[in-house]
């Protein structure tokens, strides 16, 4: 599910694919980093999606986001490494 309150076909990150916090970060972001960033991307109305996921460490939500906007966000360019490409494989058994 994306959400946005702008028409998201016509946003700038329509093409754009969406990661997680930890996938972009490389570890946990915790709950407080969490909360701001999706504080800030309702505040710049950035659209955002969720999907739920389930492994051993954490089951639940987790919202996901542009990779443009993460990298403007935190002041870094998004690394993609082996593990992402594992960890994109399985994504792909999630429903958005």
């Amino acid at each position: 599910m994306i959400r946005a309150r702008q028409n998201w076909e016509e946003s700038p990150y329509y093409n754009e694919r969406l990661i997680s916090l930890y996938t972009f970060l490389k570890r946990a972001a915790g709950p407080e980093l969490g909360k701001q960033v999706y504080q800030e991307a309702v505040s710049q109305d950035i659209p955002f999606g969720e999907k739920h996921i389930a492994n051993p460490r954490y089951t639940g939500r987790v919202l996901i986001y542009p990779i443009s906007w993460l990298e403007k966000y935190f002041g870094q360019k998004y690394i993609k490494t082996e593990r992402d490409l594992i960890y994109e494989s399985r994504e792909d058994d999630f429903d958005f």
